[in-house]
């Protein structure tokens, strides 16, 4: 499979060949090769991108009532042999100030519409719905990083909602990030739009309403004492009301054990996500994943069915 021309670019000294950027943006001693540049350093990033380092894992997200899958949340995982796996978090803040932001943003939309393509020709029963990438809300301000995600859509024959553009960071003071025309561009195209940490971070009422958003993610944070706070559960059960009585579709994160995804569906969430179904694997092993879920599925209808017929007999006799 094909990775985009500026990840697999030969990377040169100069990283306007590769990123287009100025080549007196960038002290020319901080992109020097070195045989062991410091983790988190532009040399090191660079050579990851060298490298094809960067590279998105994905986490299954699953339907509450039957386990089927729904989706896929992508990630944006930096794999270093010599340091572990990073997450975007790590050197997000880094491709920001070097203004590479946008490029691994188009990038890892191009990977998630592969992929979705791809799975688009597993039987129907078996497919995710839909890729999920988390974009944070201060790059969606970006014109030109909205424009990216609609072109990269645009060139193939993907389902836009079968794209989700997922916000983080967004507060109260969205406003003066200008994201409610990302918002209506992205939902124009199609493409559905999720508002990440639903129920901890600082976004009132008034923007889940104004904004168009399809989906809300409650945070993990909340999920995990879902079973021993009856706080807690008192907050996500006000949470699941609220965005159902908007109309949006509801996932909790971060759930890790079958007593919490149990409480979720008690209180009517429609997905969860988490480690109880699995973490995040590389794209090689995405299909392989799908079918552990399916064949956890049969088995538990298999089981019901065996248990129907044993009651019948007893019924029977």
């Amino acid at each position: 499979m094909s990775e985009p021309e500026f990840l697999t670019d030969p990377c040169p000294i100069e990283l306007e060949s590769v990123w287009g950027m100025p080549r007196n943006s960038v002290d020319a001693e901080t992109v020097q090769p070195s045989p062991t540049p410091a983790p988190g350093s532009l040399a090191s990033l660079r050579k990851a991108i060298q490298n094809r380092q960067l590279e998105l894992s994905f986490q299954p997200i699953v339907h509450l009532d039957s386990g089927r899958p729904a989706g896929l949340e992508g990630r944006l995982t930096w794999v270093d042999p010599e340091w572990g796996g990073r997450q975007a978090s790590s050197f997000g803040p880094l491709a920001d100030r070097q203004g590479l932001a946008p490029r691994l943003i188009r990038a890892q939309f191009e990977q998630a519409c592969r992929l979705v393509e791809t799975l688009g020709r597993l039987p129907v029963e078996k497919r995710p719905i839909f890729v999920t990438l988390k974009v944070p809300t201060r790059h969606l301000a970006d014109r030109s990083v909205i424009d990216d995600i609609v072109e990269v859509l645009g060139g193939t024959a993907v389902d836009p909602s079968r794209l989700v553009v997922e916000m983080t960071d967004l507060t109260s003071m969205a406003g003066r990030y200008g994201v409610r025309p990302a918002v209506v561009t992205l939902r124009e195209a199609g493409i559905r739009v999720a508002l990440a940490q639903f129920g901890t971070q600082a976004s009132s009422i008034r923007d889940l309403r104004e904004l168009p958003f399809t989906d809300v993610k409650i945070d993990g944070a909340l999920i995990r004492t879902i079973k021993e706070s009856r706080e807690d559960r008192a907050v996500v059960s006000s949470l699941v009301q609220l965005a159902h009585i908007l109309g949006l579709t509801c996932t909790g994160e971060g759930v890790e054990g079958s007593d919490q995804a149990s409480s979720l569906l008690e209180l009517g969430c429609d997905l969860g996500q988490g480690a109880h179904w699995g973490s995040g694997v590389p794209e090689a092993a995405v299909q392989g994943v799908l079918q552990n879920l399916q064949q956890s599925i049969d088995r538990v209808g298999h089981r019901a069915a065996e248990d129907i017929g044993a009651h019948r007999d007893v019924a029977c006799s």
